[in-house]
């Protein structure tokens, strides 16, 4: 059955890596590079052409995403081309490791790489088939309801833009909401003339998750560090070994929007770590490195702002800091100038400032801050070093490492930055998580909503680099000290061996375990039970029903609280109500009070006309999303008012052709 979910995936990768390949690549990038970094560059070009086209009044599909891919390419590779025309001196392209280019490829640091990204995409993609259960399943979840709506309005409308999402505000002014998601979604099942909502959100699902997080945190780790083994293939496991991310966000929310940007974060902070010379590992050219960098912060924004934020508002400030830090300790011993060393500190504290006015800028209204205080200081301290926030299963040996990683850092004097970023998500996490001064609270968690789901996701992000600096450091310690009792000396063999096993031992203790009740967590949120909290096993057997009954151009009647505005994203049929978070309507008003009066109440018919509404769901007021209590009195007594003709029925679930007013 997973077959079905096959060409909906090849086709999600072509558009996460080809448009950014072909713009990294005529920038400057190495090809391998290319390859990288392509979805970080791919989102932001995809997100961009999505709102130059409705700018410009072209529908949405492929034909904007190939005109902006070969602009910014043109733009690209003719400035390249100018400044080594201008430069004097050409700097001979960089490859990608010393080793590399003396030895064979399945020895090299790339080919350490490639089985290093094997082992993560392979672990990762395992999880992602058990973690949805079915190549159709969607998430039970309050921001689902938006989520696949979304990518239908999109595909229906012909409009991605993220400046005029206006499914959230109907007839009223145009809002913003990051689209970057939805904008992927949609462009795979334009691509392919497919209506199936849940197959192309899933595809990116799996592509997100088995392929962009794995490149993006193997591309920091490469910046970071010297490409050995240890480090490289430790990498590989890792990154599928934490449940704070990628797994958390699948399970709540859901939110897809932050998934997406954090798994472009680390992409992003390699770039910044070899424009700052701050790793001992791989590093680029100036040109291309800004190129990528600015746009794929542009798409990291429209990922999510608050993913942007944590890069430019913390992440950033801190590398500044140790930047600006080591150059005046290289002008105290005489290999900096005075100039270049104020410059740094010049630079470090307008980018504090611009920090700070973000900061104020893009955090949410206080009053709308309603998320509470869950731990204490200590839990919340105690789970941020276990790695386990918000009772997420612990990682012990991922945990550990970070910890020998952390050790590594304060013993060799080497990659503070990464320390201290470490610390600042830490730091953000006890905060929104037990800081009880309100005003202290809300300053530092504003841009994030107050809530700590989203920044626990931001600990593994610099875990993970910090426990494969650990991982290295233990097995460097254990090949010393066996290396040590042997008696005719160290054979040729042992650091390999010790690789080979030290990893064997890293996948099997981070695979079994309580892993995998996270995994069976998030199953539970995209399987449809009798008991299923948005949609149940009898309301899915009606939707089912849908297309088969219901015109194409028929319009229902919906409650969103209850589920059944899910019609529209898994049938393609009109609902009057695509979120929960709905504009005020009139007409939409008297149906939620009134509907099942609509045989005796001339108002009721007019707002049946106004909206064109034909057929309505009834799917209970008993069980609603997040155990709201929304009333909807017009909706209650259907199945006993005239007018009203059932044409499916499973359990307590119907559907209803509307007879009254000469509609049916």
């Amino acid at each position: 059955m997973w077959w079905t979910i096959l060409p909906y995936v090849l086709v999600t990768v072509a558009v996460v890596v080809l448009p950014g390949f072909v713009v990294n690549f005529a920038a400057g990038l190495r090809p391998v590079q290319a390859v990288g970094y392509a979805p970080l560059a791919s989102v932001g070009l995809i997100s961009v052409a999505a709102i130059a086209a409705d700018l410009v009044g072209v529908s949405w599909s492929a034909l904007p995403v190939l005109v902006a891919t070969a602009v910014v390419a043109v733009l690209a590779g003719l400035t390249r081309l100018l400044i080594a025309r201008l430069t004097t001196t050409r700097a001979p392209a960089r490859a990608l490791d010393a080793a590399s280019e003396s030895a064979v490829w399945w020895r090299s640091s790339l080919g350490w790489t490639l089985g290093s990204l094997v082992i993560a995409a392979t672990v990762l993609a395992i999880d992602g088939v058990r973690m949805l259960g079915t190549p159709t399943a969607f998430s039970q979840t309050y921001d689902n309801i938006y989520h696949l709506n979304a990518v239908r309005w999109i595909v229906d409308h012909g409009n991605g833009s993220s400046l005029t999402m206006n499914m959230l505000t109907g007839d009223g002014p145009s809002a913003f909401y990051p689209s970057a998601w939805h904008d992927l979604a949609s462009l795979t099942l334009i691509s392919m003339g497919s209506p199936e909502v849940t197959l192309g959100n899933n595809a990116l699902i799996l592509v997100v998750l088995a392929l962009v997080w794995p490149v993006s945190c193997l591309l920091l780790v490469r910046a970071i560090f010297p490409p050995t083994p240890a480090v490289i293939l430790g990498t590989g496991v890792l990154v599928a070994s934490i449940s704070a991310f990628p797994y958390l966000l699948l399970g709540f929310g859901v939110l897809f929007p932050n998934f997406l940007g954090l798994a472009l974060l680390p992409a992003v902070m390699a770039l910044a770590v070899s424009l700052l010379g701050l790793g001992h590992g791989e590093s680029y050219d100036l040109f291309p490195t800004l190129v990528v960098g600015l746009v794929g912060m542009g798409g990291v924004a429209l990922a999510h702002p608050n993913v942007a934020l944590t890069m430019v508002s913390v992440v950033a400030p801190v590398m500044a800091f140790f930047w600006a830090a080591r150059g005046i300790r290289d002008l105290r011993a005489g290999s900096l100038g005075a100039l270049a060393a104020a410059a740094r500190v010049a630079a470090l504290v307008a980018l504090l400032g611009l920090a700070y006015v973000l900061f104020r800028a893009l955090h949410a209204p206080y009053d709308s801050l309603w998320w509470p205080v869950s731990r204490s200081v200590s839990h919340a301290v105690g789970e941020a070093v276990l790695l386990a926030p918000r009772d997420t299963p612990v990682p012990y040996l991922a945990a550990a490492l970070t910890l020998a990683g952390c050790y590594a850092v304060l013993r060799h004097n080497r990659h503070w930055w990464l320390l201290g970023c470490h610390c600042a998500f830490v730091f953000l996490w006890v905060v929104v998580s037990a800081a009880t001064v309100p005003d202290f609270r809300n300053f530092f968690g504003a841009p994030w909503y107050n809530d700590n789901f989203r920044l626990a996701s931001l600990l593994p992000i610099t875990a993970i680099p910090l426990a494969a600096l650990g991982f290295e450091f233990v097995l460097g310690k254990v090949d010393d000290a066996v290396g040590a009792r042997l008696s005719n000396g160290r054979p040729g063999w042992l650091s390999g061996a010790l690789v080979g096993v030290g990893v064997l031992v890293l996948l099997v203790g981070t695979q079994v375990g309580n892993k995998q009740e996270m995994i069976a967590w998030v199953n539970d949120h995209y399987t449809v039970t009798p008991d299923s909290v948005l949609v149940d096993s009898d309301e899915y057997a009606v939707l089912q029903q849908v297309p088969e009954i219901v015109p194409p151009d028929g319009v229902i009647a919906v409650n969103p609280w209850n589920g059944s505005s899910m019609a529209y994203a898994l049938t393609g049929r009109q609902t009057i109500f695509t979120h929960v978070q709905y504009p005020d309507d009139p007409d939409k008003q008297v149906l939620i009070d009134s509907l099942d009066e609509a045989s005796t109440d001339a108002e009721v018919c007019q707002a049946l006309s106004d909206l064109g509404v034909g057929w309505v769901l009834d799917f209970g007021n008993d069980r609603l999303i997040n155990n709201e209590d929304r009333a909807f009195p017009g909706f209650e007594d259907l199945e006993e008012s005239p007018g009203f003709v059932l044409r499916a029925e499973s359990g307590t679930a119907a559907l209803y052709e509307i007879t009254a007013c000469g509609l049916g």
